[in-house]
């Protein structure tokens, strides 16, 4: 099981509906015999995305996950459709 929390940028590209996101987290994982030491984990993306309009959006990112002791390192690739929730700012 993984938690992560942390930061990162998503920039519009030029005035079309594709953009680039990045990120760094940081956070515990642990379980199912994985090797992350005291179980604290590490993890960066980035990727190309598409804006289909203000609610819908597809994702593709690349990244590297790595404990911060222990031998647990993976590369992480992910396809994610976003929705965008506007319940709290109307």
């Amino acid at each position: 099981m993984v938690g992560l929390f942390g930061a990162g940028i998503h920039q519009q590209l030029l005035s079309t509906p594709l953009f680039f996101e990045a990120e760094a987290l940081i956070g515990p994982a642990g379980g199912g015999g994985l090797s992350t030491g005291a179980g604290l984990v590490w993890q960066s993306n980035a990727g190309i995305g598409y804006q289909f309009n203000n609610q819908y959006s597809l994702i593709g990112q690349y990244g590297y996950m790595a404990a911060a002791q222990g031998d647990f390192k993976a590369k992480v690739v992910t396809l994610s459709f976003g929705y965008n929730f506007t319940l709290f700012t109307k």
